[in-house]
């Protein structure tokens, strides 16, 4: 395992994390491998019933199984939750993004 930083920890209530893939182009791969991506700034969006990770204006597919997906959207249709993206792993030869489904505290 990993730790969280603190300022999640302070802010968000976790309620469940997942590992999911994301489907890449070329350039997209460049900024992966040269950890160019500040997860500050890029959002986890819903779209017809797909879930997208944006970053640096760009919108990419989420890879989750169907059941982790319906999940997800479940969360997120009350407006209380929220899904951030915790941290970016390399498995193998594959990234990989850890997200969390959080609801913010107080």
């Amino acid at each position: 395992m990993y730790k969280l930083k603190k300022k999640y920890l302070d802010k968000y209530l976790f309620v469940k994390n997942f590992i999911s893939g994301i489907k890449l182009e070329g350039k997209d791969i460049k900024f992966f491998l040269e950890n160019k991506i500040n997860l500050k700034f890029c959002i986890i969006k819903l779209d017809n019933n797909n879930i997208i990770f944006i970053f640096n204006n760009k919108k990419r597919f989420l890879l989750l199984k169907k059941k982790e997906i319906n999940f997800i959207l479940n969360f997120l249709n009350y407006k209380k939750y929220n899904c951030i993206p915790i941290k970016i792993l390399k498995i193998n030869s594959f990234f990989k993004i850890k997200i969390s489904i959080v609801k913010k505290k107080g």
